[in-house]
């Protein structure tokens, strides 16, 4: 356990373990503004001592107001998806049978890649996470900051779907105070009405929350996405 000090750029903070600081990378593009301030309890994994690295470990964990904790590791959500699939399944799609991370999109107009794409019993998804770390009062909004890249995301969901792709939005929540899911329009009212657009079109949209102690974090339940 260490005690965060100050976030010195967008991927890079500084955290006090014992008499130690070091530089950590933040394997997040959000704000956090509500775990990563100076003074809070977080948890990093280090690394060992190596001059040609600008850190010396990964942040992983942060306390909630709650008292629990949140994964601020934004690119654990579809290798937690797939974890939930093997052991749970979701309602319409049955139990995982083959997948691929990082798939190109299929759309020859559309540069980059999605999440996930899976083999399930009910057929084939490409799917896009998302990683929420900011809750109130319970709900788990997305995104603490705007994201241009997250709205192509949806964007491309949308035009997937309309040409008779299967795919999904799924919302995972990082930790486990959360009872609902929702898009902040506050902050990004371009994604937001993105979301309401691909909805409309027939996305399908899911959230999760997840238990995460100082050893592991996993899926631990679906909730709902509002719809507000």
């Amino acid at each position: 356990m260490a005690v965060f000090l100050e976030r010195k750029s967008r991927f890079h903070g500084r955290v006090r373990d014992g008499r130690r600081v070091r530089t950590v990378h933040i394997p997040n593009s959000g704000r956090l503004r509500e775990l990563l301030f100076p003074g809070n309890r977080v948890g990093y994994l280090p690394r060992r001592a190596d001059p040609g690295r600008r850190t010396q470990g990964t942040l992983l964990l942060a306390r909630t107001p709650s008292g629990g904790w949140a994964s601020v590791d934004a690119r654990l959500p579809p290798r937690l998806l797939l974890e939930y699939l093997r052991r749970h399944g979701v309602s319409s799609w049955g139990r995982l049978r083959a997948w691929r991370l990082e798939p190109p999109i299929p759309l020859g107009d559309h540069r980059g890649r999605l999440d996930l794409w899976v083999e399930t019993d009910g057929g084939v998804w490409w799917v896009e996470t998302k990683s929420v770390t900011l809750v109130r009062d319970g709900v788990g909004y997305f995104p603490d900051a705007v994201t241009v890249r997250g709205r192509h995301h949806v964007e491309v969901l949308t035009a997937m779907r309309r040409t008779g792709y299967p795919v999904a939005l799924v919302f995972v929540v990082q930790r486990s105070d959360a009872r609902a899911a929702d898009v902040d329009g506050r902050t990004d009212p371009a994604l937001y009405e993105a979301v309401r657009a691909a909805r409309a079109a027939g996305v399908p949209v899911w959230a999760f929350a997840c238990r995460v102690t100082w050893r592991s974090i996993r899926i631990e339940r679906e909730i709902p996405f509002r719809d507000s």
